[in-house]
């Protein structure tokens, strides 16, 4: 098994340009040509997995399996946390199942925004706050719970196929273990 990190990121890399003029990606802003070369040797005829942090719009999934795919491999993607309220939204205002990421992960998204906003309180001494973001974090679900829920939110978006739900099914089945607390999610409107 080999391991590729790549440096994209739609979002957090908002100066990065990494599209060329007529809109493709630019291959070469995103790895230099010795590495994309080895790369390509390492992919071509080979399913590689991509995995990211989280997932709301799909812009760096959709750039990875990009690359794979010009490269002659076969792209999936897992991500470590989704955001539902996005997929709805998407799904609501036409997108149907275009979503773009193989396999979601049932955690909700935990934007990095509300950490910010925590940090912020204690570094601005406002105490008082903190305690009571602190205090509204704590009567969120078990996180077994909120998996459940986002679980029965994703069959009403679109019909996911059958690898996507058993990896669904799976996660469910070991939330029951987990003993990390649920997460707030970052709501797209």
């Amino acid at each position: 098994m080999q391991i590729w990190f790549a440096k994209i990121g739609f979002h957090d890399q908002a100066g990065n340009e990494y599209l060329s003029s007529d809109g493709k990606l630019n291959i070469r802003k995103i790895m230099p040509q010795e590495f994309y070369e080895s790369f390509s040797n390492a992919v071509k005829g080979k399913n590689c997995l991509i995995v990211d942090d989280n997932f709301a719009m799909g812009e760096t999934f959709k750039a990875c399996k990009t690359i794979i795919e010009e490269a002659g491999g076969v792209g999936y993607s897992r991500s470590i946390e989704s955001s539902w309220s996005y997929f709805e939204r998407y799904h609501k205002d036409g997108g149907g199942s275009g979503i773009m990421v193989d396999f979601p992960s049932l955690r909700t998204y935990f934007h990095h925004t509300k950490q910010v906003t925590l940090i912020n309180y204690l570094c601005s001494k406002e105490f008082g706050k903190y305690i009571s973001e602190i205090s509204d974090l704590n009567l969120l679900p078990s996180l077994a719970l909120q998996i459940k829920r986002n679980y029965k939110r994703a069959l009403k978006i679109t019909d996911w196929p059958k690898h996507t739900l058993r990896v669904m099914h799976s996660e469910i089945k070991e939330s029951d273990n987990w003993l990390a607390k649920s997460s707030p999610e970052k709501i797209y409107k």
